[in-house]
């Protein structure tokens, strides 16, 4: 019998860690796009500034912006593309509008890389809100389920 409630009591514990997991991705899919909308908005600052070259601008971004981005490597990238390849993405639609970016970025004059950069920076904003508003919904859904699934399987099981 103790044996079943020590059972229990883990597979209860195991539904409520999958939880905060599952929330704290969420968060972090959130925290992500919001990174990428303030290294954009740096990109767009220093070309409209300083018409700076983009493995400039990444060497001056400052290194807790690159790493909200996802990227954890400690020397600055040459380039987006190379940045995107060493980050890891915890949303598609982020990592699709920072694709385009990247494959856009630095083919064209100075006004054209700003209004590039304010096309994707209203995506991302976009993008952004949509996550912002579903979050606390979600966050309720995967405690719920993840909780529910764990307690209907202690309940299975004894």
């Amino acid at each position: 019998m103790v044996l079943r409630l020590l059972g229990a009591a883990i597979l209860s514990l195991c539904g409520v860690l999958l939880a905060a997991h599952l929330n704290r991705r969420a968060e972090c899919r959130l925290r992500q796009v919001e990174g990428w909308i303030s290294l954009l908005r740096f990109v767009k600052a220093q070309v409209e500034c300083f018409s700076l070259p983009m493995s400039e601008i990444l060497l001056r971004c400052d290194r807790g912006l690159l790493q909200t981005c996802g990227y954890s490597a400690d020397i600055a990238p040459k380039s987006f593309s190379a940045m995107i390849e060493a980050s890891g993405f915890f949303d598609g639609e982020c990592a699709r509008v920072v694709r385009a970016f990247a494959e856009e970025f630095g083919k064209g004059y100075r006004e054209e890389e700003m209004r590039g950069c304010d096309y994707y920076l209203a995506q991302l904003e976009v993008h952004k809100e949509a996550l912002a508003k579903k979050l606390p919904a979600q966050k309720k859904m995967n405690a719920t389920l993840s909780v529910c699934a764990a307690l209907a399987l202690v309940l299975l099981l004894l």
